[in-house]
């Protein structure tokens, strides 16, 4: 069971969901809710956060009807009205406003979005469905206290304001630490036969696998060149497996420096069968050592 959470916490992002969801920064960030009921799910938590939360959902109408039927199904929902686009969830002041909108904006029309001026006032929207000019709105209406817009979907709207959000809501850091951490955990609590590099690498795949993590194996960069052993696509961060004992100290820095460089890796995990120290960081993102004679067959 422990291994089942520590591999979780390498699979998933629920740092970075949770303490959106908690942050009262004027923010903007796009997170992977990829489907309906994530998205439901990132609504209460905010709601949870701060009871005085209203939450506009940006979608089209068929998305609409299947939020608001996901929000009966969860036994939410006190009161609906205005066609269903107001819901007021159970223990909401009724004669006040609603706890989730839903707001649509043809094509054309999107000014419609504008005028949502009140403090506390959330957005969540699918990045599929917004215009250029419908984001340019609803970036305008964040002005008040504990505003804040959420875009998710396969595409992204504005990717250069991401990163920035994700590093002033103080997710980025911790959690990639954390997980880091956890895949050294993980690492201990395999058996790997390490005479062999490729023999070592399936007994890593192996014990991956059962543990249910989500990885690619001889990954190819972006770069078009560098291929790193294991990757880990959720989180970012590589593996590099050195199983023989004869190579150069200075090739492998060389080869984990190339891996660094790269935009795709967010942190780095060198395991060997004999020691080799590494920086803290390489071009400025986390790496671990993790030496695979403790765990030999």
């Amino acid at each position: 069971m422990q291994n089942r959470v520590e591999a979780e916490s390498i699979c998933l992002n629920p740092p970075l969901h949770e303490l959106a969801a908690k942050s009262e920064l004027n923010y903007h960030i796009h997170l992977s809710l990829d489907i309906k009921m994530e998205v439901i799910h990132f609504a209460l938590r905010s709601i949870e956060w701060n009871k005085k939360r209203q939450i506009v959902i940006v979608c089209s109408q068929k998305d609409k009807d299947a939020y608001v039927g996901l929000l009966n199904s969860l036994g939410l929902v006190a009161k609906v009205k205005h066609e269903s686009r107001w819901v007021w969830l159970k223990g909401a002041d009724l004669a006040g406003a609603p706890s989730i909108s839903f707001a649509h904006c043809p094509l054309g029309n999107e000014e419609a979005l504008a005028g949502y001026c009140l403090h506390n006032l959330r957005f969540i929207a699918s990045g599929d469905y917004l215009t250029t000019k419908a984001l340019l709105v609803l970036k305008a209406g964040l002005t008040n206290k504990d505003n804040s817009l959420v875009t998710f979907g396969e595409r992204n709207p504005d990717p250069k304001i991401t990163e920035h959000w994700i590093k002033a809501i103080g997710a980025e850091s911790k959690s990639l630490i954390d997980k880091l951490e956890a895949l050294i955990g993980i690492l201990r609590k395999g058996k790997y036969e390490f005479a062999d590099e490729k023999v070592c690498q399936e007994y890593l795949e192996e014990h991956f696998t059962n543990l249910g993590l989500r990885f690619e194996r001889e990954y190819r960069l972006s770069d078009g060149r560098s291929i790193i052993d294991f990757f880990f696509p959720n989180s970012g961060i590589g593996l590099e497996v050195k199983a023989s004992k004869a190579w150069n100290k200075m090739g492998v820095y060389r080869q984990c420096e190339r891996y660094c460089l790269n935009p795709e890796v967010t942190g780095l995990i060198l395991a060997t069968a004999k020691p080799q120290g590494l920086p803290e960081k390489i071009e400025g993102k986390p790496t671990r050592f993790y030496y695979l004679g403790e765990n030999g067959l």
